[in-house]
């Protein structure tokens, strides 16, 4: 995987993570901050002052979303490998003989990443989402704040769990081609 890729997928994860940061940062001390940046007048300053702020938290949410994974991930692996040895072995084995495969494993690690990133992401969104929206610093009229809550709730559990599933069939995925590719 190039860096590029890489960098991209942690501004993904970084831009989410900012995004429940900013909501619980509205919740409780109102929109100052937004009402604010935009004051400063120079847009660019702000991105160059932001981007390593929010690739930094991409990071850091990468490498939390990892290790809340990674016992789902093992479970899964212990399906197909008798142990950590036999996958590492199965993985290496791959990564030299099949030049082919590499790119097709390096698109779905990219993929993998991404959906565990927003599986955590998504869930502290729609924690975020639902205190700022009950807040007194709410965006939404009182009146219309249940349905809002409601439609929220529907559609960000739904593209949370579309993620979970999505990452346990690339995860299985991924396993088969290492199992299939290591065995020939």
């Amino acid at each position: 995987m190039n860096n590029t890729n890489y960098t991209i997928e942690l501004l993904i994860a970084g831009i989410s993570t900012a995004l429940w940061m900013v909501l619980l940062t509205m919740a409780f001390w109102g929109n100052w901050l937004i009402e604010w940046l935009p004051g400063i007048g120079n847009e660019l300053a702000i991105v160059l002052v932001l981007f390593p702020f929010v690739y930094m938290i991409g990071v850091l949410i990468d490498r939390v979303s990892s290790g809340l994974f990674g016992p789902m991930e093992d479970k899964l692996q212990k399906n197909y490998f008798p142990d950590r040895d036999a996958y590492k072995m199965a993985r290496s084995i791959t990564y030299t003989r099949h030049e082919a495969l590499i790119k097709l494993f390096e698109y779905n690690i990219v993929r993998i990443r991404i959906c565990r990133n927003w599986c955590l992401n998504g869930v502290l969104i729609l924690f975020a989402w639902i205190i700022l929206l009950f807040s007194v610093h709410s965006p939404v009229l009182p009146e219309h704040r249940l349905g809002v809550f409601f439609f929220s709730l529907l559609f960000l559990a739904s593209s949370i769990v579309a993620s979970y599933l999505g990452l346990k069939k690339l995860i299985r995925k991924d396993l088969d081609y290492l199992k299939i590719q290591s065995e020939i």
